[in-house]
């Protein structure tokens, strides 16, 4: 059993989209928004520039995971795509504590200062992990201009660095 993180490669594209769509679709019933959709057609484009990168979680060579930075400017960054199969969540397995890792080591390697993200209400657990992880909740009014969340986020956090 062979858990890796490793930043995406488009050999990986079907399998990233299928685990989306797996999760918020199929679990969450949060239908995939046209700019989701575009975005997620050219990941490398719209995700690994600047300082945004873009990773997958492989487990046994299976893509279980994903996580995502967008390089807002501003020292700062936009968490995306933060996604992990339903079987490999939670404190047991640590797997989305090491996908979190990932990016706060990037982060720290790229001078950020800041984290920003949005989510949705449904993602409860997800709520829970980011608050013990430091993330504080924000208004939406609050998110810089420069931030850019989806439609469907409906609460906001901020980790500073």
């Amino acid at each position: 059993m062979l858990f890796t993180v490793q930043p995406f490669d488009s050999k990986y594209q079907s399998e990233v989209v299928d685990l989306i769509e797996r999760i918020q679709v199929g679990e969450f019933s949060i239908p995939i928004e046209e700019g989701q959709r575009k975005e997620l057609q050219s990941i490398s484009q719209n995700f690994q520039k600047n300082k945004g990168n873009y990773w997958v979680a492989l487990f046994n060579r299976k893509v279980i995971g994903t996580i995502a930075v967008i390089d807002i400017g501003h020292n700062a960054l936009e968490l995306r795509d933060v996604f992990l199969d339903k079987e490999y969540r939670g404190q047991k397995t640590g797997f989305a504590k090491k996908l979190l890792e990932t990016v706060l080591n990037w982060s720290k390697e790229h001078d950020v200062k800041t984290i920003y993200l949005g989510t949705t209400l449904a993602f409860r657990a997800a709520h829970r992990f980011y608050e013990k992880q430091g993330f504080h909740e924000i208004e939406r009014k609050n998110m810089p201009s420069y931030c850019q969340p989806m439609d469907c986020d409906e609460k906001f956090y901020q980790l500073d660095l």
